[in-house]
């Protein structure tokens, strides 16, 4: 009997809200925050989740222009 193997999870290679929180250098709440005015994200299950890249993204672009 041939298995075929299940798709990858959807939140492989994604981070959640806290470890967002960390790469931004900012609390959950500043997290949160930045979902509402643009941060990409993820929302699967009602949880927030983040890919690496575009955090790193995010800070280039908007390097200088953030406000804690």
């Amino acid at each position: 009997m041939k298995t075929t193997p299940f798709p990858p999870a959807p939140h492989v290679g994604l981070v959640q809200i806290k470890e967002a929180a960390k790469v931004l250098g900012v609390s959950l709440v500043t997290v949160r925050r930045r979902v509402r005015t643009g941060l990409p994200h993820i929302r699967i299950g009602g949880r927030l989740y983040f890919k690496m890249n575009e955090l790193h993204a995010y800070i280039e672009a908007h390097r200088g222009a953030l406000i804690y």
